[in-house]
């Protein structure tokens, strides 16, 4: 029998939002030390074993990936922000932004579905992950997308 690749995709959420059915999504509750509210139906919460949830403010979605590299042991993570998914499907074509990015008002099942990312399209997101050492976007020129290179980006951002 094969063995099939332990991954996760955990799924950085801060309000009640759909989360595509696929049994290696894991929703995680960011900035749960900072709100006595507890969102229904997140698989875990950034602010249990060792964490940085109280200073989700300044890290944003940061603090589920924190959390679960100090805390989950798994061979493969990945991580999701609520509104903002990678696409398995190399042959959706959608316009992209400057971002490269398809902008959807809501993530339905048929865009799930499209994107194949929904429980259908498993034993092809395993064999992505497996192939590969890391699944990102792909790559655009920051300087041309928004003006400011990475580095300009952080230093017009210091909070002093």
């Amino acid at each position: 029998m094969e063995k099939q690749p332990d991954i996760r995709i955990f799924i950085a959420c801060h309000k009640p939002t759909y989360v595509p059915e696929n049994p290696i999504f894991y929703p995680v509750q960011v900035g749960t030390a900072l709100t006595e509210k507890r969102l229904e139906h997140m698989a875990y919460r950034d602010n249990e074993g060792d964490n940085i949830s109280g200073k989700n403010p300044d890290y944003c979605e940061l603090t589920a990936q924190y959390w679960a590299w100090k805390n989950i042991d798994v061979e493969y993570y990945g991580f999701f922000h609520y509104r903002r998914y990678l696409s398995f499907n190399d042959s959706l074509k959608e316009k992209v932004d400057n971002w490269n990015i398809v902008t959807k008002n809501y993530l339905t099942k048929y865009e799930t579905n499209a994107m194949h990312i929904d429980n259908r399209y498993l034993k092809q997101i395993e064999n992505m992950v497996d192939n590969y050492d890391v699944l990102t976007m792909k790559p655009i020129d920051l300087k041309k997308a928004c003006g400011l290179t990475v580095y300009e980006q952080y230093k017009k951002d210091i909070r002093p």
